[in-house]
């Protein structure tokens, strides 16, 4: 899902007339461009958003780009968007004289006559039932005005068509092909404006003279070059994805290392160039505060592809390329007989006498795994936290003992070095005393001082401030990727990743870890095992939550607690969950935060609109929060923190300057309990931080579930019970869940494509939810449907529970979801699941799914700890605990909810033969034009008086008391029950547990036998949802399902070798594209995948055999 694909046809470019980067000392190209023979096929990149807009030719548009998912090759930030310049306008629109914009999109018929896969796809997708209307140009964001933010514009998700990777959208026209790459930086924030060019060009108003050495021009000019790092060269990306590979239009495989660059870069003028990116403590270029040059003016030492024998010596080196804040090193020649070449790193310090490294995207001479010819380098890895990637640099007598060496891939037959990127923060952990910091260097005095910000006069943290949301489905918006800052600190140094949020209400700023550095062996590795936030995963969004605390904190799955003082102020902490005592506390989570009201920000932005004669300004530095006068108080044993919040950044001389005197009143207060998260007075009194509480609603007997059956039906009467069972099934595991995401959403609507909830309106509503909702019945009666039951958490469970009369909890979600789905789709599922080899929708709805989650989530846990499974950070074990993941998927009531449906289906199926339930009627005095409902289905399974010996009442075995007979049994494809499974294998659908003993006239048990049919049939399908769910959670299996992405069918069998069935994956492969046997190899020992398997199967045979 996150792969990368070559943008055009690239056997048709013919010269690089524009390369990316400096042309000049004034002028810095972030456009590549091409001549072409003839229009060629513009490619999307990636899976990502589009939209289109107008171009400077009137014939031509340009289409912006937003990636959707994370590029997989580690690059932080990620692109953020790409622009196709000069793609012919007919491809998306022709004229109309009628419309606003002048043009209208072009039909369904030309769209197939075009030759691009983009509208063909989007068009047949109206075939599909949740499509409710006609792609336009409105669903591609034309037209906007040249004044808005990008971002403005995709920040509406219903105005945003999606492209799949690979897919052509058009056709660059005119000879030429254009394409900018820009990344996810807060130097260069993107309007339409940009976009609309032709070609883009960074440029700074004076060419600099020879007398003034790179870095030394005024900070006006030196700002506007920072803006170069909003973007990176198409052609250092592309090989960038060494590893991973690209697709190109040549071929639907992938290309990898070497052929990457033969094949798609020969004809960029910047194939053979190397990047070399350095940034300080607050994100911008290594000496832009004057802190890392000599009095000549070099700023670091580096030494290229020479060993210590060679030359012990390291070159002063400057950092600047053209006046640019780059270093670019072309046409660097290789080490022969190498397939790497190297770079060794010193940093000065004059200024920086506690110095840190941080390999942003580097490889560190110890992550790389060489073969046994030292010239050679079997793999390439980035380092892993802690003390491989964040590191203090040792120093002795004033300086850095031993070079840090960095290395490349090569082509080992090429005498040039690929195109590369390396990217290193410089840091400094302690402010240097004597000899004093230069004037222009931007301080930190408190650990948080500059993780916070930016703030400007129209903007909060790069979004648009005071942000419109009239006529907006959402109402709160934030964005995470402004910059990377450090936080220095005397015991646990920490590289963070920071953000913004707004609402109507609020503002707040937050930062989020990244690496932390320990002088302890135990540490948490944030970004690679994306513990704590699941860094990786939280990306730029909007929430129709007001509280833009809550849905931040909805997502990262924290919970703000406030406590009001004897003042009446209240102060807020962040929630966290002890597994050890199944209660809330206040956990050192390290998500940093400050909140303040939208009054409070708008008088931040009117103490810094009018600046005077060396007063802060945004032009030379973003500015950011600091913080002074932190006092300890205590109330009544609560202890906590105030400090006032001030100004940090830069003059209009570029020096170095706090402004005090901000706030309505003139000075801005906040308040914290744990030094992690702040807040104002206001913002804390106006949060949602009450403490949670279980619904008593969301527990209640059988007989009142009957009751409100009743209900429904009496309402919708003229529902048949196979609808209304879809229509409670929805309110769980479909559109009407508020719980889920859309894309959560439609991949529960996929898993049961028959299911039919709809009754008859007039006229038609317009939406599917509209259909399917509740909202005839009382409003006391639909609270407690769609209540909120206490399954690991508070209020967590989509659905509610209810009792039997043993008092056994059933979960009443996993109930209808299991039974729609028996009824609808009873062997059978969506095409998009079948896509990755799962056939029945009881595997998706019903024990297969709450079992083997637990298998996958352990596999995830031990590889990448707690906080990659997201939704369950409070109640996750710390440590490894097979059965707590288990407890976790597989609690009883789940597993109640699974189970009963298999006897509910047999009571359905038998008295919705008309014969049968008319039988019925005659037998027990009830009225002969009595429909079947769903109300009678259940009161017969649940049924306290049930009696075998009673058949006129009782004519089938399907009630609670039978449960386990009812589910242990074996089923074909009919629904039918097979009393011997060993002798009916072919025909075996579900189950097949208990086997009928003849002689004695009874069903054994039979799946102690792991050899047994229904083992060997529960373990194929426990393994192809456990790779499923490992999928789901470690890559983008979700959004597959959700677009319906196809896949080839996995195969279970050793191809010519049936004696080997693929287990649960092992050696940290797993893949559900292509042949699993091949892909992954064979498992001896699926510890987790048997684990869970063998205690459920032990659950059921304990309770059969005590039922029979």
């Amino acid at each position: 899902m996150s792969g990368f694909h070559f943008f055009t046809e690239e056997n048709k470019l013919v010269q690089n007339i524009q390369k990316f980067g400096p042309i000049d000392t004034a002028n810095y190209s972030t456009t590549t461009k091409f001549t072409t023979t003839g229009a060629c096929k513009a490619f999307a990149c990636c899976t990502s958003k589009i939209i289109v807009i107008d171009g400077e030719n009137p014939n031509l548009v340009n289409v912006i780009l937003q990636p959707i998912f994370k590029s997989e090759i580690g690059l932080t930030p990620s692109l953020k968007y790409i622009i196709y310049r000069g793609i012919d306008r007919n491809d998306f629109m022709v004229s109309n004289s009628q419309s606003s914009s002048g043009y209208i999109m072009i039909d369904k018929t030309n769209a197939l006559l075009t030759g691009t896969d983009f509208l063909k796809f989007h068009y047949n997708q109206l075939d599909k039932p949740l499509n409710t209307t006609l792609p336009s140009l409105d669903n591609l964001g034309y037209k906007v005005t040249s004044n808005q933010l990008i971002a403005n514009i995709f920040s509406n998700p219903n105005q945003i068509g999606i492209i799949k990777e690979g897919m052509c959208f058009g056709n660059f026209i005119n000879n030429v092909a254009a394409i900018d790459f820009i990344v996810d930086e807060n130097k260069f924030i993107p309007t339409i404006q940009y976009a609309e060019k032709n070609e883009f060009k960074i440029t700074v108003p004076t060419i600099p003279p020879s007398s003034t050495a790179p870095g030394q021009e005024s900070y006006d000019i030196l700002s506007l070059r920072e803006k170069i790092h909003g973007f990176i060269d198409p052609a250092t990306y592309y090989n960038l994805h060494w590893k991973k590979g690209v697709r190109h239009s040549g071929s639907t495989a992938k290309i990898y290392k070497e052929n990457i660059h033969t094949t798609l870069l020969s004809k960029f003028e910047t194939k053979n160039s190397i990047y070399i990116d350095i940034r300080n403590n607050n994100d911008y270029s290594l000496n832009y505060y004057k802190d890392n040059q000599l009095s000549t003016f070099e700023n670091f030492k580096l030494r290229i592809n020479e060993l210590d024998s060679e030359n012990p010596d390291l070159a002063n080196t400057v950092y600047y390329t053209q006046y640019w804040p780059i270093l670019i090193l072309d046409n660097l020649t290789k080490r022969t007989g190498y397939n790497y070449s190297f770079f060794d790193f010193q940093f000065f310090t004059n200024h920086n006498p506690e110095p840190y490294l941080y390999y942003d995207f580097a490889f560190r001479n110890s992550s790389v795994e060489y073969d046994n010819n030292v010239a050679t380098i079997k793999d390439f890895n980035i380092p892993k936290g802690n003390k491989e990637r964040l590191l203090e640099l040792y120093i002795e007598n004033g300086e850095q003992k031993s070079p840090e060496r960095i290395i490349i891939p090569t082509n080992e037959s090429n005498t040039l070095c690929n195109t590369w990127y390396i990217k290193l923060y410089i840091l400094k952990n302690k402010n240097q005393q004597i000899p004093p910091q230069p004037l222009s260097c931007v301080q930190s005095d408190f650990e948080l001082d500059n993780v916070f910000g930016d703030v400007a006069i129209n903007l909060a943290g790069g979004i648009t401030f005071p942000y419109n949301f009239t006529a907006k489905t959402f109402k709160s918006i934030w964005r995470i990727g402004i910059s990377k800052k450090f936080v220095p600190s005397v015991v646990e140094p920490l590289m963070v990743q920071t953000g913004a949020g707004v609402s109507d209400s609020e503002v707040i700023f937050f930062a989020l870890p990244l690496d932390k550095f320990t002088f302890s062996t135990n540490f948490y590795d944030y970004s690679n095992t994306e513990k704590n936030f699941q860094v990786k995963n939280f990306t730029t969004g909007v929430s129709k939550d007001a509280d833009i605390k809550s849905a931040i904190g909805n997502i990262l799955e924290i919970k703000y607690s406030k406590r009001t003082l004897l003042n009446g102020d209240a102060i807020l902490s962040i929630d966290d969950w002890n597994n050890q005592t199944n209660e809330i506390k206040n956990e050192d989570a390290f998500f940093f935060s400050l909140s303040m009201t939208r009054n409070e920000y708008f008088a931040i932005q009117n103490a810094i609109s009018n600046p005077s004669a060396g007063s802060i300004n945004t032009i030379n530095h973003t500015i950011n929060f600091g913080f002074t006068n932190l006092l300890n108080f205590n109330d009544t044993n609560y202890f906590y923190q105030e400090s006032r919040v001030i100004l940090k950044g830069m003059d209009s001389n570029g020096n170095y300057v706090i402004k005090n005197n901000i706030g309505t009143l003139g000075e801005l207060s906040v308040s914290t309990e744990n030094g992690l998260t702040f807040s104002t007075p206001s913002s804390a009194n106006s949060a949602n931080g009450e403490n949670r509480i279980s619904n008593p609603d969301a527990i209640f007997s059988y007989t009142k579930l009957i009751t409100l059956v009743m209900e429904i039906e009496y309402y919708y009467s003229s529902n048949t019970p196979e609808q209304n069972i879809a229509k409670l099934s929805n309110q769980y595991y479909g559109i009407n869940n508020a719980l889920f995401t859309f894309e959560n959403k439609v991949a529960f609507e996929r898993t049961i494509p028959n299911s039919d909830d709809k009754e008859i309106y007039s006229p038609p509503p317009s939406t599917v939810a509209e259909y399917r909702n509740l909202n005839k019945i009382s409003k006391s009666s639909l609270a407690i449907i769609t209540s909120h039951a206490d399954e690991n958490s508070i209020g967590d469970n989509p659905s509610p529970f209810f009792k039997d009369a043993d008092q056994n909890k059933i979960d009443l979600g996993h109930l209808m979801f299991g039974l729609d789905g028996l009824i609808y789709n009873y062997a059978d599922t969506g095409y998009n699941y079948k896509n990755f080899q799962i056939t029945k929708s009881n595997d998706l709805t019903g024990y297969v799914a709450d079992v083997f989650i637990a298998a996958a989530e352990r596999r995830i846990y031990n590889q990448y700890g707690r906080q990659k499974l997201g939704r369950g950070k409070f109640y996750y074990p710390e440590v490894d605990d097979p059965d707590k993941f288990y407890d976790i998927s597989a609690s009883e009531p789940d597993l109640f909810g699974d189970i009963d449906p298999f006897g509910i289906y047999r009571d359905w199926k038998y008295f919705s033969v008309p014969i049968n339930y008319t039988a019925y009627k005659l037998a027990n005095g009830i009225d002969a034009d009595t429909s079947l409902k769903l109300s009678f289905l259940l009161s017969y399974y649940y049924d306290l008086a049930y009696d075998a010996a009673l058949p006129n009442k009782y004519p089938i075995n399907a009630n609670y008391k039978k449960r386990f007979f009812n589910f242990c049994v074996g089923y074909d494809g009919n629904g039918n029950l097979i009393d011997n499974p060993s002798a009916n294998a072919s025909n075996l659908v579900y189950q097949g547990f208990i086997e009928k003993n003849a002689a004695l006239n009874k069903y054994e048990w039979a799946a102690d036998n792991l050899n047994h049919i229904s083992v060997e049939a529960l373990r194929k399908r426990g393994e192809t949802f456990a790779h499923f769910w490992y999928q789901k959670t470690v890559g983008y299996l979700r959004t597959a399902v959700f677009l319906g992405l196809p896949r080839p069918f996995p195969k279970y069998l050793m191809p010519g070798n049936n004696n080997f069935k693929v287990r649960f994956e092992r050696n940290n492969l797993l893949s559900i594209i292509g042949d699993l046997s091949t892909t992954i190899g064979y498992d001896t020992d699926p510890e987790e995948l048997e684990y869970v398997m063998l205690k459920f199967l032990n659950f059921i045979e304990q309770r059969f055999n005590a039922e029979i």
